[in-house]
């Protein structure tokens, strides 16, 4: 043993031998809780604590009632003093003996740190693999540690907490906020949605903002019309079905209190006082209310918008002009798809905005389960390090500088957050909505994503489609250029696959969009607002760049041999339709002949 191991464990003996000294002291001193200085019996003074081991040992004796004459002289032995010193000596010996076998003594900080260990051992042995924060044999966890010990528990837990596109970050949207003159007594109501996911999240998007840029005091939530597989029916409101079904209500509403306090956001019309019915108040489109630039029916400059709304409701509304919080008015708004002008905002805005709605826990954590399950399968990482470990990635490397004009930190992600060489993400449009519509088919859409596939050098193809016939023909001619096609359906476990049966069909679709979300390239189809939401969503990653928007056409005729060319489809004229590339970035592209719904009228 080193001379600085004596050193140390003598300075731990002789620490341990005061407090043995301390004990033995108060042991000997009944009907005292604890060493006290004697004090002057006519002292007012609190008696000082002992600072250290010589403030233990007494000093002369204070005259008392007993004569001294009466004590009967005592040795060192036989005192208490004496006893204590005794004790201490043989503490002292007994530990400089342990520290020369090389045996250090234990300290309770160590027979904690034991316990601790013993504790992770039964947690390795009861869930067969050590959680990934703590690493066998006290090593400093790794990327390559914690991916490989992760438990599929912590992985849906890792994916729940950490969206592709970053958290939300309701500072930009307060801005706007504070910056808006509101009405009170202006009760905003958001007429029923309807359509898919993206369809119905970009008109509540919508309708939200164009309630703030009213400076309505209460939005009342719109409800969904309800739908089933015939999807070309786009459902009534008889019933209709609330908006929890597909989105995080109560997340909303919480963080929406943060952003814009100025403006409550209720479920229904039920406490508001005074509030005429639907029936009797008025009803607008919010892009007809005046002439307007528009590309379709896309505001291309919202900057009038709000002074031409106040000079409609002067116009038709009777009680706009004894609005106040006592006489409240409502005002109906229609459906608005792509009506806002994203690019009117500045980015952080752009970001932000969006992020107050997502989809339900208990929906993407099948889509998680999904993602584990193609990753124990294929064999290699399918969601990133920075969402499953963003305490083990260095954020400083990783992330871009905030721009000095920037009060938020929306934009700043880093880069990584997809996997560089995971699969390839493919929305095939061709469900029976689409078929009706006479939209492009499935032999013009497939070769371009199976291209797609080859161009990126990505042998794993995950496939978000509506018609099983299709998804059985796609998976063939996947399989003739060597690629590997799997679906939700293929990698759920035999429980997940039943929750997922539970589910409606707009609901299973957010189990696709969240895998989607994460795939290494995605290619979708232009006519579709589910596509153009994930393409745009990725599209605020480093990582994608500056999009183009195009009109090349392909190269090749999208025509495909042996199972995919079947008659039924050969005959339907739209499948010969040349696909034309309208967007790509570094992440995402969108194919299709489709020209009059505007992108910046997209929300990611």
């Amino acid at each position: 043993m080193s001379l600085q191991q004596l050193i140390q464990n003598a300075r731990l003996a002789f620490r341990t031998a005061a407090v043995s000294v301390e004990q033995a002291i108060e042991k000997a001193s009944p009907g005292r809780g604890s060493y006290q200085p004697i004090s002057n019996s006519n002292s007012t003074a609190s008696p000082a604590a002992p600072s250290t081991i010589s403030d233990l040992v007494p000093g002369p004796a204070t005259p008392t009632s007993t004569p001294l004459a009466h004590r009967r002289s005592r040795t060192l032995l036989q005192t208490r003093w004496g006893k204590a010193i005794l004790a201490t000596a043989a503490v002292v010996f007994v530990l400089l003996l342990a520290s020369l076998t090389g045996t250090p003594p234990k300290t309770s900080a160590q027979n904690t740190s034991t316990d601790e260990a013993a504790s992770e051992g039964a947690q390795a042995d009861a869930s067969g693999s050590i959680p990934a924060d703590r690493p066998p044999n006290n090593e400093p966890l790794t990327l390559e540690s914690a991916r490989i010990s992760m438990t599929k528990e912590e992985y849906l837990d890792a994916f729940l907490r950490g969206p592709v596109e970053g958290l939300l970050d309701p500072l930009p949207v307060r801005k706007k906020c504070d910056a808006t003159k509101f009405q009170p007594g202006l009760v905003w109501h958001c007429e029923l949605v309807n359509g898919g996911i993206g369809n119905v999240g970009n008109m509540w998007l919508n309708c939200l903002r164009y309630a703030v840029e009213a400076g309505a005091t209460t939005i009342i939530l719109p409800r969904i019309n309800a739908r089933d597989k015939e999807l070309s029916v786009l459902g009534n409101s008889n019933p209709s079905v609330d908006l929890s079904t597909l989105y995080d209500v109560d997340f909303f509403l919480a963080m929406w209190k943060e952003a814009c306090p100025q403006m409550a956001a209720v479920l229904s019309d039920e406490g508001i006082k005074n509030l005429s019915p639907p029936r009797n108040s008025p009803t607008l489109r919010p892009n007809n209310i005046a002439t307007f630039q528009r590309i379709g029916e896309l505001i291309t400059d919202p900057t009038d918008w709000r002074k031409a709304l106040d000079e409609w409701l002067t116009e038709n509304a009777d009680g706009y002009k004894e609005l106040s919080l006592e006489k409240p008015m409502r005002v109906v708004q229609r459906l608005a798809l792509s009506h806002w002008n994203r690019e009117w905002h500045d980015q952080d805005f752009a970001v932000s905005f969006p992020r107050l709605f997502r989809f339900p826990d208990s929906i993407r954590e099948l889509a998680a389960a999904a993602l584990w399950s193609m990753e124990k399968t294929v064999g290699k990482p399918m969601v990133s390090d920075a969402i499953l470990f963003p305490h083990l990635v260095a954020t400083t490397a990783n992330s871009q500088a905030l721009p000095e004009d920037s009060s938020s930190v929306v934009t700043t992600l880093g880069p990584s957050r997809l996997i560089a060489q995971g699969y390839l993400g493919v929305h095939l449009r061709v469900a029976g909505d689409a078929a009706k519509a006479k939209w492009p088919g499935y032999e013009a859409q497939a070769p371009a994503y199976l291209d797609e596939a080859q161009r990126r050098n990505l042998t794993v193809v995950y496939l978000a489609t509506g018609s099983e016939e299709h998804r059985k023909m796609f998976r063939a001619d996947a399989a003739a250029r060597g690629i590997r096609v799997v679906t939700k359906e293929d990698l759920l476990a035999e429980q997940e696959l039943a929750e997922l049966k539970k589910l409606s069909w707009d609901q299973q679709a957010i189990v696709d969009f969240e895998v989607l979300l994460h795939s290494s390239y995605f290619a979708g189809f232009v006519r579709s607002s589910f596509s153009w939401v994930i393409a745009i969503r990725r599209g605020i990653l480093p990582e994608a760049g500056t999009p183009h928007i195009t009109r090349r056409q392909a190269t090749t005729t999208p025509r495909l041999e042996g199972h995919a060319r079947r008659q039924d489809l050969a005959s339907d004229e739209t499948d010969n339709t040349p696909i034309v590339e309208k967007y790509r970035d570094g992440l995402s592209v969108v194919v299709g002949q489709f020209d009059t719904m505007a992108i910046v009228g997209i929300w990611p």
